[in-house]
């Protein structure tokens, strides 16, 4: 979920994955979707093999921009009604039930 509020706040993103592995079968399915889902958009860059993540880390210090295009397209396509006033709104909705 990290991943995708950084990309909601159009920051850049970097999948550490070259060391992630789990038990279960389904957790890896879901989890390999989802990484490929998030590659597909070019939102983020995916560290696979050792090296890759302190060049993207590099990379994404020196131009922060680098992927905007990609982040932009998911948060249209998967975060559409996200208006960044979360936490107001809900201290409203507990203001009002406190009376």
């Amino acid at each position: 979920t990290t991943a995708l509020e950084a990309m909601i706040f159009n920051k850049p993103v970097i999948l550490e994955t070259q060391y992630w592995w789990h038990p279960h079968e389904t957790r890896r399915n879901v989890m390999g979707w989802y990484w490929n889902v998030l590659e597909s958009y070019k939102c983020v860059d995916r560290s696979k093999k050792y090296g890759e993540l302190f060049q993207y880390v590099k990379e994404n210090l020196e131009n922060p921009n680098k992927n905007m295009e990609g982040r932009a397209h998911i948060v249209k396509d998967f975060f559409t009604g996200v208006q960044g006033d979360s936490c107001l709104l809900a201290f409203k909705e507990i203001k009002e039930f406190l009376g």
